[in-house]
């Protein structure tokens, strides 16, 4: 749903979603109003440092104008329940797009062309990996101590690579 931030809170994300589902989930079709909970829950990921696509917010003010509309036009009539009815169709026509002639031309030449280049960009990972500029970058989401996450705790991976370092170093010189 979202993109983490270098500030981002995934416990505390977890424990503000373990509070809201239980409301979510004991709610009746009648008192849930799904606008306000997809709003609630891109207000809790803001907050936790999870980045989400303007296109997802939109969606949530959508639900909420349209669950409005619907109760102010015709109050005897669920969303839910209209949706619920729907979405068969909505799957089943999109299933339907998914399987059909031009689909599967669009699959093909998709695959054609991964076909031609694929061992043009094998042989650069390859040459990259023996000439030693090979690399992956690898990012793990830190949350800052002010946020409550933990001091000083990135140096100690360092100290044990030149620990290794040393061990190797050591085993090598005494045979």
């Amino acid at each position: 749903m979202g993109k983490l931030t270098a500030w981002a809170n995934l416990p505390a994300f977890a424990a503000d979603m373990a509070a809201l589902v239980p409301k979510i989930s004991s709610a009746s079709l009648g008192e849930l109003n799904f606008g306000v909970s997809l709003t609630t829950v891109l207000e809790k990921a803001t907050k936790r440092g999870i980045g989400s696509a303007p296109s997802i917010s939109l969606l949530g003010k959508s639900f909420a104008n349209l669950e409005g509309s619907v109760r102010c036009l015709a109050p005897e009539l669920s969303l839910a329940e209209i949706f619920k009815g729907e979405v068969r169709g909505i799957v089943m026509s999109l299933l339907g797009e998914f399987i059909s002639l031009e689909q599967l031309g669009r699959t093909a030449m998709d695959l054609m062309v991964t076909a031609t280049t694929s061992p043009e960009q094998l042989r650069g990972l390859l040459a990259d990996a023996s000439n030693r500029r090979f690399a992956l970058q690898v990012h793990q989401p830190r949350t800052p101590a002010a946020l409550g996450g933990e001091r000083g705790s990135s140096h100690a991976g360092l100290i044990a690579l030149g620990a290794l370092a040393l061990l190797l170093d050591h085993r090598r010189r005494s045979r």
